[in-house]
């Protein structure tokens, strides 16, 4: 089935939001009518309807509507891994208005203009950190030094301190800036990114080195990183990352059809 399909609008969700909390409150008529019965013939009831009151709380209830358009407008895809992780803790810690049909399209509204600022800031982070990294040499850690390359914008190899080697070994599934270049490639490139990354890719066949359309990769237990780009992708990267505000038309992004 077409994924479009499936896709609700604001109004079914703010209409789902309120079936649910009647729903809820059905069944604590039911648990109460349940209770005053038992009363009735035993002083006690020693039956209840067991259900988490926390979960039918109505912030609970926005937090998941607003945790679907998060979802539904992909927005993991099109942000820094930083960024994207403040939204989502915004809405795990209740940041955040009433799921209300007004404020959800006053949301939508401001969505459009908010990712692309998000991905021009995404693409000039990945080239700032590309180009500013450093990475460790030598053997040993009292012998460590660290180096940097790409002085003249983004090299063709070059190599950085990640710590993707943790992701690797499962130790950790923490972002890098592996995650977000991937990103900063399929964008400029006007792309969707792969709902299966490199790195995740990496990790589940436990592989140390790997390739995609834009860029091959080679990660390392020091914690470096070595990256190999394409010359079409590595031009793109340095002119946009280097040229704030050139992105416009050029990003393709069709998640608000």
């Amino acid at each position: 089935m077409n994924e479009i399909v499936l896709r609700k609008t604001i109004e079914e969700v703010f209409e789902i939001k309120l079936k649910v909390l009647a729903a809820y409150q059905e069944l604590e008529a039911i648990a109460k009518n349940a209770d005053e019965l038992m009363q009735s013939i035993n002083n006690y009831s020693f039956y209840r309807l067991d259900r988490n009151v926390h979960d039918s709380d109505e912030r609970n209830i926005d937090q998941r509507c607003w945790m679907y358009f998060i979802r539904l407008y992909n927005l993991e895809k099109y942000m820094l891994c930083t960024e994207y992780q403040k939204l989502t803790d915004q809405i795990h810690n209740f940041d955040f208005p009433v799921f209300t049909i007004e404020n959800a399209h006053s949301w939508v509204l401001s969505l459009k203009s908010m990712v692309y600022e998000s991905i021009q800031k995404l693409i000039e982070d990945v080239f700032q950190r590309i180009t500013q990294d450093t990475y460790w040499t030598g053997t040993g850690y009292s012998n460590r030094l660290k180096k940097k390359r790409n002085n003249n914008g983004i090299d063709k190899h070059f190599i950085i301190t990640t710590g993707d080697h943790y992701a690797i070994a499962r130790w950790s599934g923490r972002p890098t800036i592996t995650d977000d270049l991937e990103k900063a490639c399929y964008i400029i490139d006007g792309r969707e990114l792969p709902e299966i990354t490199i790195k995740t890719s990496m990790q589940r066949a436990k592989v140390w080195e790997s390739k995609n359309d834009y860029f091959k990769i080679k990660i390392f237990n020091n914690g470096n990183t070595h990256y190999w780009l394409n010359d079409n992708i590595r031009g793109k990267l340095n002119f946009y990352g280097a040229n704030r505000g050139q992105l416009g038309s050029n990003c393709k992004i069709k998640i608000f059809e």
